[in-house]
């Protein structure tokens, strides 16, 4: 998924590894902590703000990084494509159905990749709440000329909650790195709506994404 040199000593490695786990992959747990498209998103109620930050590429494990050089600043676009004659489906809505995970933590905790139905933590006044509109599904048919196409901004929303007590997100930026994207796919309409029998695919890539575009087969 999401965004992301003297050597440290171990402790501080150790100590940083902590960090990253805590501030970049957890939610309500580490819902004080420091600051660390698709465009299916829910309609809010408020509008956005300049306010989050970066996580700091020291929070990276070394093995996941990439040469300080080269820019995180991008969000990726995802290509799932079907070189098969069998069509493939995929189910989406406002919440999204892919995952993107981190190499930091061993590929094993889902990012949040979506805003949802919150505001962002820096918006004013301080008592907005979020508020989404119904939430309605629909199946993408993914053929050899109709890939599926989906983007995600290199973002992580950061999970908090407002002095009033909404549920709020900080929109953090991953440093370069490595992800990994996975989505489930169907072999019918029905299933994809139903979530009947999904088939997990999935591609790891870099950020910034060398090449332009990940590229995902899904043929089955």
């Amino acid at each position: 998924m999401h965004s992301r040199r003297d050597e440290p000593t171990l402790s501080v490695t150790l100590l940083s590894i902590v960090a990253v786990l805590c501030a970049a992959l957890s939610g309500a747990a580490c819902a004080d902590a420091e600051e660390m498209p698709d465009g299916s998103a829910g309609t809010e109620s408020g509008g956005a703000s300049s306010g989050g930050g970066e996580i700091p590429v020291d929070e990276m494990p070394p093995e996941c990084r990439l040469p300080e050089e080269q820019d995180p600043k991008r969000g990726i676009e995802i290509r799932l494509e079907n070189a098969s004659d069998t069509p493939v489906y995929m189910f989406m809505d406002c919440l999204g159905r892919y995952e993107i995970t981190s190499c930091a933590d061993g590929y094993t905790k889902p990012l949040e990749v979506h805003e949802g139905c919150r505001v962002d933590c820096a918006f004013e006044p301080v008592d907005v709440c979020g508020s989404c509109q119904r939430c309605i599904g629909s199946v993408s048919e993914i053929t050899p000329g109709r890939p599926r196409l989906l983007f995600w901004g290199g973002i992580h929303y950061h999970a908090s909650e407002r002095p009033s007590g909404c549920p709020c997100y900080k929109p953090l930026t991953f440093p370069g790195g490595r992800y990994r994207f996975r989505v489930p796919v169907y072999m019918s309409e029905h299933d994809a709506f139903a979530g009947l029998s999904p088939r997990w695919v999935s591609a790891d890539f870099t950020l910034p994404l060398i090449g332009g575009w990940l590229s995902v087969p899904v043929a089955p």
